[in-house]
């Protein structure tokens, strides 16, 4: 049961983290683009939101399907 629990602990840490970072490099793309041409740079939290879901709950669902086994591999 324990062992359980820490899988999905970890797979959901691992999940966020992915996420996180792909919505970071998202950013800092937009930003980078928006500073170069002259722009107004507009942040938008539904589309940080929506791209964090999607990597999430791809990534999360994707771990789940492999089992524990994935993290050993």
């Amino acid at each position: 049961m324990l062992e359980k629990i820490k899988f999905y602990l970890s797979v959901c840490l691992a999940s966020s983290i992915l996420g996180a970072f792909i919505v970071g490099v998202n950013i800092i793309l937009k930003y980078g683009i928006h500073l170069v041409t002259g722009r107004a740079f507009h942040f938008h939290i539904t589309s940080v939101s929506i791209i964090f879901s999607i990597v999430f709950i791809s990534s999360f669902g994707y771990a789940v399907n492999k089992g524990p086994a994935f993290i050993k591999e």
